[in-house]
């Protein structure tokens, strides 16, 4: 499992050690968890939507706990700056 937190901070300034933020991050960062800091310019992905659409699903009773089909619509991964305008999602997964 992917344990990760996307934060969009501008850099006020940068060292060979250190990066000054605009604003405080909001939870203290260990270097013993190997951070990693990248720029917006290594998204393959950015300046992207999704307008007017519906995506119907079929509908299905309920099969308890973890035996859903996956019905799920979107998923937007690293991709800064990016939309889901006027969409319809009839039937996914866990909206029940």
């Amino acid at each position: 499992m992917l344990n990760a937190v996307l934060l969009l901070l501008l850099p006020l300034q940068i060292g060979s050690n250190y990066v000054d933020f605009r604003r405080p991050l909001p939870w203290n960062v260990s270097t013993a968890w190997n951070p990693n800091i990248y720029s917006l310019d290594s998204f393959t992905r950015t300046q992207c939507g999704v307008e007017h659409l519906t995506i119907k699903f079929p509908w299905t009773s309920y099969p308890g706990m973890n035996k859903e089909q996956g019905y799920n619509a979107l998923n937007f991964w690293w991709t800064p700056h990016s939309w889901v305008n006027d969409v319809a999602i009839v039937n996914a997964g866990g909206c029940r």
